[in-house]
């Protein structure tokens, strides 16, 4: 009988460790799936830009479904850092929008960009504000100039993935 029962929690432990394993697979593996595609270019942000040009909405799902979301700048340093994902004078989609009320800019993250601590507009800009024009998603020249137009336009974009630590048996993923 006590054979039985030591039997039956050799399975019950085995079994927690696997599920344990499993849990850990979920959560590291989009991100992992993923990682090759991203440099490390400032603190504890990787960066991918991908060459496809898709709208600032099909943007953000795209970076989401890597673990990630549209760059978000928060200081001039990490723009020359991302500025090495550049190669040709043009607009990019970042993380940011006034999507939720006009005039008023946040990001993905729902800090509002002088929150998020970069906030250098292209001159003229925001000009999205009338009702007309209707230019709720930010974008940034290669210049690092933000720039808010229509977010149905086409574009490159940067995902940001940003470095969170995972302790599993004393070793760190990122």
């Amino acid at each position: 009988m006590s054979t039985r029962i030591l039997i039956i929690l050799a399975i019950i432990y085995l079994n927690s460790g696997s599920s344990k394993q499993n849990s850990m697979n979920d959560e590291l593996g989009t991100w992992h799936k993923f990682s090759h595609l991203y440099t490390r270019l400032y603190g504890n942000s990787f960066y991918y830009m991908p060459n496809d040009k898709m709208t600032w909405f099909e943007a953000s799902q795209f970076c989401a479904r890597q673990d990630s979301h549209l760059a978000i700048l928060n200081s001039p340093d990490e723009f020359k850092a991302i500025e090495k994902l550049i190669t040709r004078a043009d607009f990019y989609h970042i993380g940011f929008h006034d999507l939720f009320s006009e005039g008023n800019f946040v990001t993905v993250n729902c800090q509002t960009i002088k929150q998020a601590g970069y906030d250098k507009w292209l001159k003229g800009e925001p000009s999205g504000t009338a009702a007309k024009k209707k230019e709720d998603c930010g974008t940034i020249t290669e210049n690092g100039l933000l720039n808010d137009e229509h977010c149905f336009n086409k574009r490159q974009f940067v995902c940001e993935h940003e470095f969170r630590p995972t302790a599993y048996n004393n070793t760190y993923f990122f």
